[in-house]
């Protein structure tokens, strides 16, 4: 890739730190940091719990699939218009599915999504 011409190169997972960095090393752009946390955690980040196995084979096989393409495609959304359908009885899902759109960890989505259907 350097010999084509490119300046620097990520590999994948892209991580946000990183692109911050080759942001910087290329463009001189200098960012500040700050860590957030979510309501309700006394003085740390609330962690993001995995649903059970079980709330995932009661949503229906074709919201599953449907999840599972939208992963494949990288169609983040998409995956946030599935992750709006889903119904309050299985609401553990939501912050869950949500966190990993925002991390773009979608090897984790595709992982799931076709292990739920085993």
């Amino acid at each position: 890739l350097l010999a084509a011409g490119c300046d620097d190169f990520l590999y994948k997972p892209f991580k946000a730190a990183d692109i911050f960095r080759k942001l910087s090393d290329h463009l001189g752009a200098a960012y500040v940091l700050a860590e957030t946390t979510k309501p309700g955690a006394e003085g740390g980040s609330l962690a993001v719990q995995a649903p059970s196995p079980d709330s995932w084979q009661q949503m229906s096989a074709d919201w599953r699939q449907a999840v599972h393409q939208a992963a494949i495609q990288v169609d983040a959304d998409w995956l946030r218009s599935l992750v709006a359908q889903i119904p309050p009885g299985q609401a553990e899902l939501k912050p869950y599915l949500t966190h990993l759109i925002e991390q773009f960890d979608f090897d984790t989505l595709i992982a799931l999504t076709s292990s739920a259907d085993d």
